[in-house]
């Protein structure tokens, strides 16, 4: 991953003064850019767009971001930081500005003050207002995908889990084109259509775990939407997809790609705004149809933004792509299927995050996991 500001893309340089400044959103931002912001009459976080609260001189700087990028370990307890948020070794930002385990945190927490033995401060410090440190977090998921094999389906033939995983969302979005990318390691040279259903198998190793995965790919058109919502309604976890560039397709969209083509700024701005409004809008009904068919609260549901790559086309902004995730309590991410952008990533992410859903259960465990999928093999369960 990248120590660098998501707004100005420097990387963090203490002798430079690009300064990581970590936001109690949890985002962090190089000091110039945050002092760019406060400049502003409405102060929003750059990166998920939510409106910043604190003062100037309360932004507590993020030291991990120039000064530990090798150290995924906690540096009182030396345990790993986890890449989860609630768990007892999330990485937490104190106002000195390093970084320990919620555990450590909370072991010498007392009476709204902690000593911190790195910087020797005693610091105040509210709980609900330390944030997490995703930097910390976001190496930590970069060396478990790191550490991470997939596999194909006829390699292997035992497994700790078995997850159903649903991709859906409107035509010509690409998700036959993320399935084929996540399936076979390589774009898809010319993609159809996918009519009713699709599904592949993959094998993934994380952690000294096998994990096997069905991967259903449904029909976008409008008239297999009730076929497809029906049959994932019995997944573990789906993926909404929407495509961040202009639509194209000589059939069915070539008329609005020509108009946003050939338009003025104004007409193009407005043709762009339409298309982001159009798109949301096909996401929400998406989300709002499953959700009715479905229950979500054993679910696991991620957005995403497909065609990042193709820069020249985009029309849809990420700052709007957050806000919506936010709407819907999504977490959001954008792919390429033409690049392979996150692709993996967020597989792995998605699998891990089912396996601890199942271990913070409590009294689940793989036996029954293998006992549950092979009975449902048995009775024809799909």
């Amino acid at each position: 991953m990248s120590f660098s500001c998501p707004k100005c893309n420097e990387k963090f340089n203490k002798e430079l003064e690009i300064i990581p400044k970590i936001l109690k959103c949890d985002d962090t931002i190089c000091s110039k850019c945050l002092s760019e912001i406060f400049e502003k009459p409405e102060k929003q976080c750059p990166v998920c767009s939510g409106k910043i609260n604190e003062n100037m001189e309360d932004v507590r700087t993020n030291i991990f971001a120039y000064n530990n990028k090798n150290a995924i370990v906690c540096g009182l307890c030396l345990k790993e930081f986890d890449n989860e948020i609630g768990l007892e070794t999330t990485p937490k930002v104190l106002k000195c500005g390093d970084t320990i385990c919620s555990s450590c945190f909370l072991k010498n927490y007392i009476n709204n003050e902690i000593f911190c033995p790195f910087c020797a401060n005693i610091l105040t410090e509210k709980i609900e207002e330390i944030p997490v440190n995703k930097l910390a977090m976001e190496l930590v998921e970069d060396e478990i995908l790191n550490n991470s094999e997939f596999i194909n389906s006829n390699e292997s033939s035992t497994f700790d889990y078995e997850f159903s995983i649903g991709i859906m969302g409107d035509i010509n979005v690409g998700k036959t084109s993320i399935t084929h990318y996540f399936y076979k390691g390589k774009p898809l040279v010319k993609a159809q259509n996918t009519i009713g259903f699709e599904f592949h198998y993959k094998y993934l190793t994380i952690k000294n775990k096998n994990i096997k995965i069905r991967l259903w790919d449904t029909a976008g058109q409008e008239a297999f939407r009730s076929y497809s919502l029906g049959l994932l309604r019995g997944v573990d976890a789906v993926v909404i997809v929407f495509s961040l560039t202009v639509p194209y397709d000589p059939e069915l969209s070539k008329q609005l790609y020509d108009n946003w083509k050939n338009a003025d700024k104004d007409k193009k701005e407005q043709i762009e705004k339409n298309i982001t409004k159009e798109a949301f809008n096909q996401v929400r009904s998406w989300y709002r149809q499953f959700t009715q068919m479905s229950d979500v609260k054993d679910k696991t549901i991620y957005l995403l933004g497909n065609k990042v790559d193709d820069i020249e086309h985009r029309v849809i902004k990420k700052e709007d792509a957050l806000k919506l995730a936010k709407e819907l309590s999504l977490e959001y991410f954008e792919t390429s299927a033409i690049t392979g952008k996150n692709i993996y990533k967020i597989f792995s992410k998605l699998c891990q995050e089912l396996i601890k859903k199942i271990e913070r259960k409590g009294g689940v465990s793989e036996k029954n996991i293998k006992v549950s999928s092979q009975k449902a093999k048995k009775d024809g369960c799909c």
